[in-house]
């Protein structure tokens, strides 16, 4: 609802690009990678790329969201896509009787997750200013929980003002273009997130409940063992990651085409 009207009441005083997050800096929402924080983020975003695209999201990760989260044409109820089932009829509802183009609905629609993207003026105005007070209307009005309502909308951005039903970069390619966060190839940053998985477990391990404390006894594993790795895997993942970032420092090195974005390739 804040982002609609938002677009709606700032039509005519628009900046060249808006940029919509949740209230909290630090959150899941934000990967490891931008240090779990929408100002991190925002303070690295390359806003040329975002003029480039029209349209962003935010977070990069494909985890729940790529390529082919939301399936329309399922109705069944899935306990961790609770909107699944309900996306068809939000689809229909906001997009179905404003263009013939649009009645049909995609199969599939996807793009990251957690409504948090940047947009250009052309872009929101690109979309009549009435429809947006068509959209804040079936907010007010739509037989609908409210969380589902939000999380219908989560996963219909990118048709908005992007134009397609799946928008799904890259991601290694993503945060160099986006972030300046370049990687020397698919594989190195495969292995920056796997080592970045293989830390955050140790560290869940590291959980001092009496239980998991009285578990780590039984086992022999020591607090020293876990803490002692975690540092090994910081110290090659904050290599790896400094890597990156001189790397992306260096324009010759972020050159990404609108279109080679989305080719996945192994290299």
């Amino acid at each position: 609802m804040i982002y609609h009207s938002y677009f709606h009441d700032f039509y005519d005083h628009l900046p060249d690009i808006a940029i919509l997050t949740h209230a909290q800096d630090v959150s899941w929402h934000m990967e490891p990678l931008l240090s779990y924080s929408v100002s991190f983020a925002v303070s690295n975003l390359d806003l040329l790329e975002v003029e480039k695209r029209g349209y962003s999201n935010l977070r990069v990760s494909w985890k729940n969201a790529c390529p082919d989260w939301i399936n329309t044409t399922i109705s069944d109820r899935n306990s961790l896509k609770l909107e699944e089932r309900y996306t068809r009829d939000a689809f229909l509802a906001n997009f179905g009787s404003t263009s013939e183009s649009r009645v049909e609905v995609p199969e599939i629609l996807a793009q990251p997750c957690c409504s948090q993207f940047a947009v250009t003026k052309e872009s929101i105005r690109s979309i009549p200013q009435e429809q947006y007070g068509h959209f804040i209307h079936w907010l007010e009005t739509a037989a609908m929980n409210d969380a589902i309502l939000g999380r219908t909308w989560e996963h219909m951005f990118q048709w908005l003002f992007a134009k397609k039903a799946v928008d799904c970069p890259v991601e290694w390619k993503a945060y160099c273009s986006m972030y300046h966060i370049c990687f020397d190839s698919r594989m190195e940053y495969e292995e920056y997130m796997v080592l970045d998985s293989s830390r955050a477990e140790l560290i869940d391990m590291l959980d001092v409940s009496i239980a998991k404390t009285a578990w780590h006894w039984m086992i022999g594993l020591r607090t020293e063992d876990l803490e002692k790795e975690i540092g090994v895997l910081s110290q090659r993942i904050n290599v790896l990651k400094r890597a990156a970032l001189i790397r992306g420092a260096d324009e010759g090195n972020r050159k990404i085409s609108k279109e080679t974005l989305y080719l996945d390739e192994h290299s």
